[in-house]
């Protein structure tokens, strides 16, 4: 039961963390755009 937990864990974070990745590349590829255009 330990382990599961565990290894839930670990996905959740690892998830978490690429989204978070991902989400500050589109934030900072909008801001290089909008500066671009404006």
């Amino acid at each position: 039961m330990q382990f599961i937990s565990v290894f839930f864990f670990e996905i959740v974070f690892f998830l978490v963390y690429k989204l978070k990745n991902y989400l500050y590349r589109i934030l900072n590829n909008t801001c290089i755009l909008i500066t671009l255009i404006f």
